[in-house]
């Protein structure tokens, strides 16, 4: 009998997985930068989803709540859906 190498396929997997990652943050920055988001949404939406800044890191940069934040970044998903749905 063969043993499994368990290794190799724990690197094989983070290796589609870093893939899947690298595809889908492209997808979402082609996504972001369509027409339908203002720059500051654009920002906003990438300082959150791609760069993983809190909403709180958000709101202070922009001298706003963290829930104004929450409330732009909802209404940014709602568009996206609507148009990609």
């Amino acid at each position: 009998d063969i043993l499994e190498d368990k290794k190799q396929k724990q690197a094989e997997h983070i290796y589609i997985e870093k893939e899947e990652n690298d595809h889908n943050s492209r997808l979402i920055e082609n996504i972001l930068n369509s027409y339908l988001l203002t720059p500051v949404q654009q920002e906003k939406m990438k300082m959150h989803y791609i760069d993983g800044e809190s909403l709180a890191t958000i709101g202070r940069k922009y001298g706003v709540t963290r829930e104004a934040i929450r409330q732009t970044i909802q209404g940014c998903i709602k568009k996206l859906q609507g148009e990609f749905a």
